[in-house]
């Protein structure tokens, strides 16, 4: 597709990259900063645009894991860490947009004001470590240093509302968008 057809899909959207980059700088400084030029993934079957503001499910299903494991997990989670329903509540992503395009069309996200994430440095993918190693760590999760989650490539759950979402493989003004952006570091 060419870079006029693309001007096209963008303006039949009705907001202008202009916009796109007021609004993830204005409503997500806080990822920005904490993220550098980062960039994180998740993949979603339930969007084609290029653009979009998502809001987080607070009663997700698991795709894969089975309840009983989610139910142990969330259970042994807010023993440790005080969140209850992690896996329900979250917004799940990656720095992989390998493991994003596993679950659909792949989009750039930038959470929205304040949230929260959680990560293990040593999983990957929660349903594919249960079913080699048979247990789920909720102790090893953390909070800190998110520049070294997203490298990781594992993956991240985000406790937020909202967030925004740019298509990932709509290059050149994707890139126009991502230039113009306010990052903080980017170690």
């Amino acid at each position: 597709m060419d870079i006029l057809k693309r001007i096209n899909l963008l303006l039949e959207e009705e907001i202008s990259l202009v916009e796109i980059i007021s609004l993830i700088n204005r409503d997500c400084s806080k990822f920005l900063k904490g993220a550098g030029r980062n960039e994180l993934y998740r993949g979603t079957k339930d969007h084609k645009e290029f653009f979009f503001k998502g809001t987080v499910r607070k009663d997700r299903k698991p795709t894969d894991m089975p309840a009983p494991i989610t139910k142990d997990f969330n259970i042994e989670f807010e023993e440790e860490h005080g969140v209850a329903n992690i896996r329900n509540i979250s917004l799940f992503a990656s720095g992989s947009r390998a493991t994003a395009s596993e679950y659909g069309k792949i989009y750039r996200i930038f959470p929205i004001g304040n949230y929260t994430y959680w990560w293990n440095p040593d999983v990957e993918d929660l349903y594919q470590y249960w079913t080699e190693e048979r247990t789920i760590l909720p102790e090893a999760y953390k909070n800190t240093d998110l520049i070294k989650a997203i490298k990781s490539d594992n993956e991240i759950m985000f406790v937020c509302d909202e967030y925004y979402a740019i298509d990932a493989n709509f290059s050149k003004s994707y890139d126009y968008v991502i230039d113009r952006l306010k990052y903080g570091s980017s170690k």
